[in-house]
């Protein structure tokens, strides 16, 4: 919202004003710690189920990877062409 004499927006009730670059860090931050939350369920999980400490760092590489890639591919900006 603007108004007349007030050159800069007037921001709304809740608005952040967080430049953009350290929206992006915290987002990219965000989006890690989601990914470490769940592997350390999946490793709990396969603890619990008696699975070797290998395998459970297999299986947690695996899917660490799988969890990147597909969180990398939903955050790739649409090409406007």
């Amino acid at each position: 919202m603007c108004f007349a004499g007030n050159p800069r927006p007037v921001k709304e009730r809740g608005e952040r004003n967080i430049p953009t670059y350290r929206a992006k860090g915290i987002a990219e931050h965000e989006r890690k710690r989601r990914i470490e939350a769940e592997l350390l369920v999946l490793s709990e999980t396969l603890g619990d189920q008696g699975y070797t400490e290998d395998k459970i760092a297999e299986k947690v590489r695996e899917v660490r990877r799988a969890l990147e890639a597909q969180s990398a591919a939903a955050e790739l900006p649409a090409r406007s062409f």
